[in-house]
């Protein structure tokens, strides 16, 4: 089992992502994108294991459809076999 985190709010990877310094800007707000992150129970990140991030654990900028093909790839993850 794995979990994915899907955030589109003020200061993270998206089309919201300047927002974070103004105050004004309601929390709300539409955002077309998302920032995702992937890891497994004990709790290592498996995100690049999807896709290459580039910057670490979490992929940004991310449209619906890849966000669902995150998801249905998330739900189809199985552990790699030790060999």
């Amino acid at each position: 089992m794995v979990t994915v985190s899907v955030q589109f709010g003020r200061g993270m990877y998206c089309q919201n992502r300047g927002d974070i310094l103004d105050i004004g800007m309601p929390q709300d707000r539409d955002c077309e994108d998302a920032e995702i992150a992937i890891w497994k129970e004990d709790g290592e990140w498996i995100t690049e294991e999807f896709k290459d991030t580039r910057c670490g654990n979490v992929l940004g900028w991310q449209t619906p459809a890849e966000v669902l093909e995150a998801l249905n790839w998330a739900s189809n993850w199985k552990p790699e076999e030790v060999k």
